[in-house]
């Protein structure tokens, strides 16, 4: 019979308590001796669960005939006397369980709980130290804690433990996958979402409970930057906030509910959510202001590295759609802990062609065999960090107009006939085709194997110098099509090689506007495309400086100009006619800052900028002859096209 409200609270907790087996499991071996240590410390934000493990733990103890004190540091003086006279208070027995909850609160007192407190205790008392932030490395690494000491970090509740708890609460299936996204596995926003009165707000709770206040504005700035970020530097920092990237980084990475991560510092991923929400829902112009800033920052990175140091950059951009409506089920896995991406060695053939043959058959077999022998370059292999073997490989295929192999692929010279029918390449133009993204065992499915393929093909995006086209090939049996179209891909009619074919133009929608429209649709929920910018040849594009030239002076003659819808006068900002001036004046003044160029500059100036006059009276001006004028002149319009096309070619940088 339960006598007392404490006995009905800890009857209600013990009823309802949900998972956690495994740390039960080492609990129970430290009370029957299976394990020798003596200490366990378990850690975790607030609301994790740690205070109703403990209680699971003292019923269990109890049924197991070991008495047990409780200390809650909530209610203790932070001193060596208040902690030791509240763990004392009843006296000890040989064979205690002593359970210390909120830790954090008299963390202070660690270097002497662990040198001076646990050493004096009787070998038969188990201790059980809950506590928001991990213990002290130097007691960790202590050889003579090795046996005695087990550190627990508890971790979320999985799928079917928090749907175990929603069943307790009687939540109906419909309105399950709400409250499961929502609390993703994080036991306190469960409870919090389960209840029917008094109304609560979540996130507000959560936050408030795990959270806390930030210290100072900066401070703020930065949960709100690792909160959004997918990894957190103090390099990013420092871009962000300005000074004091380093100590805010400091600080960030003493919070309980954030990690340590091999690139940089990551919030536990409820508290991510909740942040990142609050942001957007307190600050929206704010919110988009640092999501700009994030972008800038890690774009900027991704042209000082190369190799496998470029995926966990693209990664973080990528990062900053993983939430948008219509992105699909990819780039969800990162990080790999389980796979490590490599270039391609002729060593691996033999275990590409293995796998190639499993995936796709004699036919994509033999396409690989052709491809790896002829562009090794253009496959990266997915290897297992244990046991090294090959479990998977992306082949992204690079080509030029002169590249006649692709006409041995059917695929491939599908993708090279559409590109030549429609806006076929300029010198120095090269187009892509992601040909092969194999992984045995998920092909073609939401995997980490696929997300590295797709990473890979995406740092080639950023990279690779005049990039016209993208082509991915896939296979006709696998749904990528809302994913490509939400990036912007569009499917090519009828099927090749069982194959579907989609293609994004470099050229028309650049890499810089790719970003900044996706950014629309992650931060406002729907962005159309711009209108396609203009593929012009050489000769044409030529004619149109020439043409420009003439009609610099006359906005409406100007306004007809086909280099308005071109990727240079693109790259500026607001008006394009303003903007097409403005780069024939920027290309014509770096004419002009070069000292051996400067009579042909002058002879452009007098020209073309300013009020218009004969070329006679501009010859006697500069005190030339009217043949040498135009020679000059004639060698600075050269200079001028050959200076904006090579602009165009290049592109804008993203």
């Amino acid at each position: 019979m339960i006598n007392t409200w404490a006995e009905r609270l800890r009857a209600t907790a013990r009823t309802s308590f949900v998972g956690r087996d495994a740390q039960i499991d080492r609990f129970r071996a430290m009370l029957d001796d299976r394990d020798p240590a003596r200490v366990m410390y378990v850690h975790g934000p607030g609301g994790i669960g740690k205070t109703m493990l403990l209680r699971r733990y003292a019923d269990i103890a109890e049924a197991a005939g070991f008495p047990v004190r409780s200390v809650d540091c909530r209610t203790v003086a932070p001193t060596t006397h208040g902690l030791w006279a509240s763990a004392a208070a009843s006296g000890w027995r040989r064979r205690t369980v002593l359970l210390i909850d909120s830790f954090e609160l008299c963390h202070p007192l660690a270097g002497w709980l662990w040198q001076t407190f646990l050493p004096h205790l009787s070998a038969e008392v188990r201790v059980v130290i809950a506590c928001r932030r991990p213990p002290d490395p130097l007691w960790a690494a202590d050889p003579g804690w090795t046996d005695l000491l087990r550190v627990i970090a508890l971790p979320w509740l999985s799928d079917a433990e928090a749907s175990s708890i929603l069943d307790r609460h009687g939540v109906p299936p419909a309105s399950r996958h709400r409250l499961l996204r929502h609390a993703a596995g994080y036991p306190l926003a469960l409870a919090l979402a389960t209840r029917r009165a008094p109304p609560v707000d979540p996130s507000a709770t959560l936050l408030g409970r795990v959270v806390g206040v930030a210290p100072s504005a900066a401070h703020q700035l930065a949960l709100d930057v690792c909160a959004h970020a997918h990894h957190t530097t103090a390099g990013l920092l420092r871009e962000v906030t300005g000074d004091g990237g380093e100590e805010l980084f400091d600080w960030l990475r003493e919070q309980p509910f954030i990690e340590a991560g091999r690139h940089g510092l990551v919030p536990h991923e409820p508290v991510r959510r909740h942040l990142d929400d609050d942001l957007r829902w307190r600050d929206p112009e704010g919110y988009r202001k640092l999501h700009a800033r994030i972008r800038r920052h890690f774009t900027g990175r991704l042209r000082t590295v190369t190799g496998a140091a470029e995926l966990p950059i693209v990664a973080a951009l990528t990062h900053l759609h993983h939430r948008a409506e219509g992105s699909g089920p990819h780039l969800r896995s990162w990080p790999h802990d389980g796979l490590r991406e490599e270039p391609y060695h002729p060593d691996d053939r033999a275990a590409l062609m293995e796998l190639a043959a499993s995936a796709e058959g004699p036919a994509g077999a033999e396409a690989v065999a052709f491809w790896s022998d002829r562009q090794p370059e253009a496959f990266h292999v997915h290897r297992h960090t244990v046991t090294g073997r090959l479990t998977g490989f992306v082949g992204c295929l690079l080509l030029n107009g002169d590249d006649d192999a692709s006409d041995t692929d059917p695929v491939a010279g599908d993708a090279r006939r559409h590109l030549r029918d429609t806006a076929d390449l300029r010198p120095g133009e090269r187009f892509n085709v992601v040909r092969f993204l194999v992984s045995p065992q998920r092909y073609y499915q939401p995997s980490p194997a696929t997300d590295l393929g797709i990473l890979r093909v995406t740092a080639q995006l950023f990279t690779t110098p005049r990039l016209a086209a993208t082509y991915v090939a896939i296979p006709a049996s696998a749904d990528w099509h809302r994913f490509l179209d939400y990036f912007g891909f569009t499917e090519l009619p009828g099927l090749h090689q069982g194959r579907r074919l989609y293609t994004h133009d470099w050229r028309t929608v650049p890499v810089s506007t790719w970003s900044r429209t996706l950014d629309q649709r992650v931060l406002d929920g729907a962005a159309p495309w711009p209108p396609p910018l203009a593929v012009l040849t050489a000769d044409a594009f030529t004619q149109g400086v020439r043409q420009a030239l003439r009609v610099l002076d006359d906005p409406v003659r100007l306004a007809a100009s086909p280099l308005l819808r071109t990727r240079v006068v693109a790259a500026e900002h607001g008006d394009p006619v303003t903007g097409l001036r403005r780069v024939i004046e920027r290309a014509a003044a770096e004419l002009g800052a070069d000292r051996r160029l400067h009579d042909t500059h002058e002879a452009l100036r007098v020209a073309y900028f300013g009020r218009r006059i004969p070329y006679a009276v501009a010859a006697e001006r500069l005190g030339v002859a009217e043949s040498t004028f135009k020679r000059r002149l004639r060698a600075a319009v050269d200079g001028i096209c050959r200076s904006l096309w090579q602009q165009e070619l290049d592109g804008m940088r993203p």
